[in-house]
């Protein structure tokens, strides 16, 4: 296997399988899921029976007995599905733990579509798919999504096609024994359009036709009819396709379009009727889009808990509600604040909850559900007291349109984004800059395992900038594996994490200055020629540091300590917090030191709430990482007292200088024998991982880059094995010639005559401060390079 071809591949094996065992077993993750009030949709990626996967489906539960449910694909803008008996076996990483499945289809299938856009292109009537790609959406000038509207049970969904505007819900029922499912349509004025309903197997006979049309084979025909049909509109059989052609109008029409199964001599004895003539309902859907009754009434209290400690930083735990109404898994994967220090989270299964009463004391915390379905919104937003969260799907824009404290409006800020099946190409954060543009991470679509990738789609493993109004998207930086987290800078520094993998070594933290910036992962790339080398990180971070990465956060105010201006890194794995020590020379380079506080659960968002100054992180536990609890959302309080601690880093020509938040106590800090050193390479390659190389190999990196260039071009084992022997196994010492403390007492400068480029160093030191309060610390830093000589 080329994956043993090294010494250090076994070993990675062997820590691959532990990493990707789910923390939540599949028979528990399947009950939460199955007791869990979704609302009356969701969305997801769906897996329809005999068809390829609705990459971003929005399933809809009608009701009804037996039950109905009908399926909308977001990207193509069709109807994908309608089934009666159930609603979605509940299949997945966010479900049951799986890494691979999709939710499914959960009955009988009473009728499909074809894999491919719902409309035909208005301008010839193409049906062929225009994508470069079986991702991402139709061209704007084809359709639009827009959004969905949700009042009560019923889901309204708003599109447009060409420049023709649509708005329809679905509806089901059981009438003489047979499904019938329903389409109300609300359809501007404009051109012609095609629309296709559904789809049969075989070489199928029609029967009928105008406004009532069936479909099929012997007793299985699909049958298809218009109520209230506009004038000119016709059903008609295109191949195994039925077809429903609408005239061009000069204002808009209001009418149903029904679907149902039977035979042929349903359709020519009459015994189908019904689904074609009039109605005397009232088909106006407007009515429908300006909010209705509350569905989620009930709140949950809950009582916080104030941290105790001695040090600069305590961290308080806002109770989560995990034990709620709707018994809805609470894991978040998104947090931000309205102005008046209300936040709002979202979780891993679709839910968005705003939490009020959050003061010193945190006696009294509310927790009320505002909206659902969503698909594993894993990053949000609060801009101008507006909530945008990013799924999936998308960023969408979640609107109170009567303002009951529940989202009516689900408004499609942006859908560019190309979502495959794959179970780990999640959509990570949302982030914004100065002018309001916001920002995500795409994750690769890691295989079932870990190692290498399935289908890489064009925004796979990318950085994505999409501008405030929604209109126009762009990839800024590529070559990511698993980013779970980004941060955007007062400056508009976008940096990020990555996790140990194909391509990545260990843990990365990424910062760049400019778009165009490559993380390290060649098969994310998205690049001709491939790279041969990475852009140098701010530092790599060993496994007890950050295992699994999360985001990162600025701080901007002055409420919070003396770290103002400075950058925060948060490890999911890990469940830390970490300072990032920026080196202020020219390179991107530096270290980070942990935080002496805990988490409950794999923290991965933070954010500073205008309101008290102070930082607040949510997180949740997926799988690799030590969390104790499904989620927590915690505030890490400044107390006031002296921090004590490392908080600046700078690489000199003969060592490094340290810098520290208080005066320190100069006869321990001026000694070299209170610090000591570790270092060490990792082998750059598309195994998974590394072990730990030692740094005294002037020419590591000129082997690294021979080394990929020996397996990208298939030379022989032997070739490669002679290579990888200049790789030894191990770490050095750093050694610490001096220590010398400036006069404020501030700063250390430890000489290190033999400093140099080097992947990985560890720092240790066990000092005083000029109070006496002991100070044990450990930086971890990379060192990109040594200023001259």
């Amino acid at each position: 296997m080329q994956f043993l071809r090294s010494p250090h591949a076994l070993a990675c094996a062997i820590v691959l399988v532990v990493c990707v065992l789910p923390a939540v077993s599949h028979g528990q993750g399947k009950k939460r899921h199955d007791q869990m009030d979704y609302g009356p949709f969701l969305t997801a990626t769906l897996e329809i029976p005999g068809g390829p996967k609705v990459n971003k489906g929005v399933a809809i539960h009608l009701g009804g007995t037996p039950e109905g449910s009908i399926c909308f694909d977001l990207d193509l803008l069709r109807w994908g599905a309608g089934w009666t008996d159930g609603f979605l076996n509940l299949r997945g990483t966010p479900y049951d733990g799986a890494h691979g499945p999709s939710p499914a289809v959960q009955g009988k299938l009473a009728w499909k579509t074809p894999n491919g856009p719902g409309w035909a292109f208005a301008e010839n009537g193409d049906w062929k798919d225009p994508r470069k790609e079986p991702y991402g959406p139709l061209p704007r000038n084809w359709a639009r999504w827009i959004g969905l509207y949700r009042h009560g049970d019923k889901v309204l969904l708003r599109y447009n096609v060409s420049d023709v505007g649509l708005l329809e819900t679905p509806s089901y029922e059981v009438k003489d024994g047979r499904p019938v499912f329903t389409r109300t349509i609300n359809l501007g004025p404009g051109r012609e359009l095609v629309t296709v309903l559904a789809e049969v197997a075989g070489k199928p006979t029609k029967v009928g036709g105008g406004t009532l049309l069936g479909l099929g084979e012997g007793n299985n025909f699909t049958l298809a009819g218009l109520v209230n049909a506009p004038e000119g509109a016709t059903l008609e059989q295109d191949g195994n396709k039925i077809l429903l052609r609408l005239p061009q109008r000069e204002k808009g029409v209001r009418f149903r379009v029904t679907l149902s199964t039977g035979t042929a001599d349903d359709v020519t004895g009459g015994k189908v009727a019904f689904l074609t003539g009039k109605t005397t309902d009232d088909l106006d859907l407007d009515k429908f889009t300006k909010g209705g009754p509350a569905r989620w009434t009930e709140t949950v209290t809950t009582k916080g808990q104030v941290g105790t400690g001695t040090g600069a930083y305590v961290v308080d735990t806002l109770t989560v509600p995990e034990d709620n109404p709707y018994k809805a898994w609470m894991r978040f994967g998104g947090m931000d604040f309205f102005k008046d220090g209300r936040a709002a989270v979202s979780t891993w299964s679709g839910d968005v909850w705003v939490v009020s009463g959050i003061d010193d004391k945190l006696e009294k915390l509310t927790w009320k559900r505002f909206a659902t379905g969503l698909f594993q919104p894993l990053g949000l937003k609060i801009v101008n007291d507006q909530i945008y969260v990013l799924g999936r799907e998308g960023i969408t824009c979640l609107l109170d349109v009567n303002s009951d404290g529940e989202a009516d409006w689900y408004e499609n800020l942006n859908n560019d984004v190309h979502t495959t099946p794959g179970f780990h190409e999640f959509a990570f954060d949302l982030q914004t800059d100065a002018e309001n543009n916001f920002y995500f991470s795409k994750g690769g679509p890691v295989r079932g395992g870990g190692r290498g990738f399935e289908y890489i789609a064009e925004h796979s493993g990318c950085i994505v900038k999409v501008s405030f109004d929604g209109t126009k998207s762009e990839v800024v930086a590529t070559g990511l594996r698993a980013p779970n987290g980004i941060g955007i800078g007062p400056k508009g520094e976008i940096t990020s994490g990555d996790n140990e993998g194909t391509w990545m070594p260990m843990c990365r933290l990424n910062f760049w200055t400019k778009p165009g910036g490559f993380g390290g992962c060649v098969d994310t790339a998205h690049r001709d020629p491939k790279p041969t080398w990475y852009d140098d990180p701010i530092c790599w971070l060993p496994k007890n540091v950050d295992n699994s990465n999360g985001g990162q956060v600025w701080v901007t105010g002055d409420k919070w300590g003396p770290l103002k201006g400075e950058l925060l890194h948060t490890s999911y794995g890990t469940c830390s917090l970490y300072h990032v020590l920026r080196d202020p020379g020219e390179r991107v380079q530096g270290g980070v030191v942990r935080f002496p506080v805990n988490f409950q659960s794999g923290i991965c968002r933070p954010r500073f709430n205008p309101a008290d100054g102070q930082l607040y992180i949510a997180g949740l536990r997926g799988w690799q990482t030590s969390a104790a609890k499904d989620a927590c959302l915690q505030r890490v309080r400044y107390t006031g007292k002296p921090l004590n601690a490392v908080v600046g880093l700078k690489v000199v020509k003969d060592g490094v200088e340290l810098t520290f938040s208080d005066p320190l106590d100069k006869a321990t800090a001026g000694d070299a024998k209170y610090y000591a050193g570790k270092e060490w390479n990792y082998l750059w390659c598309s195994e998974y991982g590394s072990r730990e190389y030692s740094a005294d190999d002037p020419d590591f990196d000129k082997n690294v880059k021979e080394y990929n260039l020996l397996r990208a071009t298939g030379a022989k084992g032997d070739k490669i094995a002679e290579v990888y022997k200049l790789f030894k196994p191990g770490k050095d010492t750093v050694q610490i010639a001096s220590a010398a403390v400036s006069a404020d007492g501030k700063t250390v400068k430890l000489t290190i005559p033999a400093i140099k480029r080097v992947m990985q160093m560890e720092l240790k030191m066990k000092l005083k401060a000029a109070d006496g309060t002991p100070i044990e610390a450990t930086i971890y830093n990379t060192v990109n390079g040594v200023p001259e000589k």
